[in-house]
């Protein structure tokens, strides 16, 4: 093969080689997000997002961790809290215990489990993208 044409070839498989790592990102960089609004369950629970925060309201459980952003595949973590709470409410507002909370979303559905220090997870959950307001009925808070 003449010089010209081989130079050409790597210059070609060059490329090629280069375009294939730019198209592909990295393994950390996000594929989808967790959109802003309501999310809810058949359960009747609710997470709600919001800007750099989601609080989950189900019943007598109440918990609240920062917005992940999710890996490529849609699997995120994050340390956040989560507790029970029936009566009214304490003075000064309520301070529940730490929690990690470990979903997969594709961003429209989500699943999501809350592993409590000492205690056994709770979940999976399942739950669907519903936008600014919740489109199935919610569990009202415990009395």
């Amino acid at each position: 093969m003449p010089r010209k044409e081989t130079t050409r070839l790597i210059q070609l498989l060059a490329a090629i080689a280069l375009w294939s790592c730019i198209a592909c990102g990295t393994p950390t960089e996000p594929g989808v997000r967790i959109q802003n609004g309501w999310w809810t369950s058949s359960s009747g629970f609710g997470l709600y997002v919001q800007q750099g925060s989601a609080s989950l309201a189900a019943g007598c459980g109440h918990g609240s961790f920062p917005l992940p952003t999710p890996r490529r595949d849609g699997t995120f973590e994050a340390d956040g809290t989560f507790g029970f709470q029936a009566g009214p409410p304490p003075q000064g507002g309520a301070s529940y215990p730490p929690a990690r909370f470990v979903g997969q979303t594709d961003g429209i559905h989500m699943t999501l489990t809350i592993q409590r220090s000492g205690s056994a997870a709770l979940g999976p959950f399942s739950f669907d993208f519903d936008g600014p307001q919740p489109k199935k009925p919610l569990v009202p808070p415990c009395p």
